[in-house]
């Protein structure tokens, strides 16, 4: 795989192959004491990666989207039924409340 190469950067051979990067800067690291097999350079990447709200987000769209999708836009929704829903949906009600985005109304 790496024949025939004169340069490789760890980070895209690892994903190439499955593996955890921090194994493959391992196995590189092994290899440096031998002279000749093998010469290195450090090269610093900053990576953004999303956090586990983040994918839940990408996934399943911003809170505020579940809040719009759960109110009916005609008959709107029971607040009770918004308060008990474990999406967030309960938080980002009371903002949007007090921004007065959304108006209860009596029946």
């Amino acid at each position: 795989m790496l024949s025939g190469k004169s340069r490789v950067d760890s980070y895209e051979y690892a994903t190439s192959v499955g593996r955890n990067h921090q194994d493959v800067v391992g196995a590189i690291k092994s290899l440096e004491p031998f002279g000749d097999v093998i010469k290195t350079e450090q090269k610093q990447t900053e990576l953004w990666e999303l956090a586990e709200e983040g994918k839940e987000i990408a996934e399943n769209g911003s809170h505020e989207v579940r809040l719009f999708e759960a109110v009916h836009q005609s008959t709107g929704a029971p607040q009770n039924e918004l308060m008990v829903r474990k999406d967030h949906v309960q938080i980002i009600f009371n903002y949007e409340i007090a921004c007065l985005k959304y108006k209860p109304s009596k029946c």
